[in-house]
């Protein structure tokens, strides 16, 4: 189990909590740095040693894989009954925006109620309704994965603050970004996984079988997590006030820290190169279509992505190690990078080199998108983070879900998948310039432990 000060501790004070931050292993001296072990063998032993955060591990893995079944057979199947870009964009805000407006309250709860209890309530909830996408192929009926596809984004805005809250109790504080860096390597496996295989499940064996995958695994998830051996901290409970305060209450902490909150806008800022997916399965119709209803081909895209993002933090980390002024410098770069393989897709003239740069963008952006949770989570006091990481989801789907209503509206006029690449190319790099001078700012605290502050 993580350590955590005292809540008389006056380390709970916005300067005092960076020197705990920075202090981030017992008996190192100020300025020290953590030894490098950063072997693919040092993943291995964490999650043999940490039962609790090997079997979070494991619910997270199987949910995702299932995700990226349903993901493909639902593309493929809008894009079949549909020859509006608007239907496959309607979707993806489904899955967007519901969790913006639910996320705030779903922190509050987050804040409230027992965590483990709320993320498997989650997946049993989603488990339920992932059933009901079965009807979607009969006639008349595709509409009902609309409404299916907004109540499953609310279970998980519950499910994902919660998770995230759940981590720094369950892992030492010097293992944050190992732990972080396992979640990322995870979802970007099973996006590239289960995009390859959901693509082949649904070209050889149909709409249903995907469907009913997806329900499964998150039935295997909820079990796993409930053997997770979560202490819930004291002030997670019932409070006399009301949520509404508790909402508040968050915001007011955003406010007042501003460090911890340009670490919550970093998803935001990334958030508006979101229309990627619309992009990517229009990409993969119109340009370089393979398979029915074009479902390969999307599935080879979903696998660069994943390919992306699953190396990314691992080299960035064995390069550059786990020091805060590493994490919070890479930010602007990575982003910039993420952003450079959008302007260069528009200009690949072949399928496959189309999916080296789509790699090379989401290998930048998975390193912004884990150093910025990383950062956040060290930053934020246990009984504020369900709340801080809803809102930065909150943020984060809005930005998304703004990108992709624009993109798929700019196809619907008449735009090329290739002008819009360069398009959400160009918007990536605005907010990449903005958080290269946020994060290099100067302060005493770098200056004073130049390898540890975060």
């Amino acid at each position: 189990m993580g350590s955590h000060p005292s809540r008389t501790d006056k380390t709970r004070r916005s300067r005092g909590s960076h020197h705990r931050i920075s202090c981030s292993m017992k008996g190192m001296a100020p300025g020290a740095t953590i030894p490098p072990k950063r072997g693919l063998g040092e993943y291995r032993t964490f999650l043999k040693q940490n039962a609790d955060f090997r079997n979070l591990w494991y619910g997270q893995t199987v949910s995702l894989l299932g995700d990226w079944f349903d993901s493909v057979a639902l593309y493929a199947l809008i894009l079949d009954r549909s020859t509006s870009s608007s239907a496959l964009a309607g979707l993806v805000i489904a899955q967007l925006l519901p969790g913006a407006l639910a996320a705030p309250f779903a922190g509050v709860l987050a804040d409230r109620f027992p965590r483990k209890t709320l993320m498997i309530a989650s997946d049993l909830a989603r488990a339920t309704l992932v059933l009901g996408l079965l009807a979607a192929p009969l006639q008349g009926l595709l509409w009902i994965v609309y409404p299916i596809m907004i109540l499953k984004v609310v279970c998980a805005s519950v499910f994902e603050p919660a998770r995230n809250a759940v981590i720094p109790s369950i892992v030492k504080r010097e293992r944050n970004v190992l732990a972080n860096t396992i979640s990322s390597f995870t979802w970007s496996t099973m996006l590239a996984m289960g995009g390859l295989l959901g693509g082949a499940v649904f070209a050889l064996a149909g709409y249903h079988v995907s469907i009913l995958i997806d329900a499964g695994s998150f039935l295997l998830s909820a079990w796993f997590i409930k053997k997770v051996r979560y202490q819930q901290p004291a002030h997670v409970k019932l409070h006399n006030h009301g949520p509404l305060k508790d909402l508040v209450d968050g915001f007011r902490y955003l406010a007042r820290h501003g460090h911890v909150l340009s670490y919550a806008v970093v998803k935001f800022g990334h958030g508006f190169v979101g229309g990627t997916m619309v992009l990517y399965p229009i990409f993969a119709k119109q340009v370089f279509p393979l398979g029915r209803g074009a479902a390969v081909s999307i599935g080879l895209f979903m696998t660069a992505r994943g390919i992306g993002t699953a190396v990314g933090p691992i080299l960035a980390r064995y390069f550059g190690g786990d020091s805060g002024r590493f994490l919070r410098r890479s930010i602007g770069p990575s982003m910039m990078v993420s952003s450079a393989g959008l302007l260069l897709l528009g200009a690949m003239p072949s399928m496959w080199m189309a999916l080296a740069v789509v790699t090379l963008g989401h290998l930048g952006g998975s390193i912004a998108w884990v150093f910025s949770t990383v950062l956040l989570q060290l930053a934020s006091p246990d009984e504020f983070r369900g709340r801080v990481f809803a809102a930065e989801l909150a943020l984060f789907t809005l930005a998304m879900a703004v990108s992709v209503f624009i993109t798929g509206l700019l196809e619907d006029a008449g735009w090329t998948p290739r002008q819009l690449a360069y398009l959400l190319g160009l918007t990536g790099l605005l907010p990449a310039m903005f958080f290269y001078w946020v994060m290099r700012r100067p302060s005493h605290e770098d200056e004073e432990h130049p390898a540890t502050r975060v």
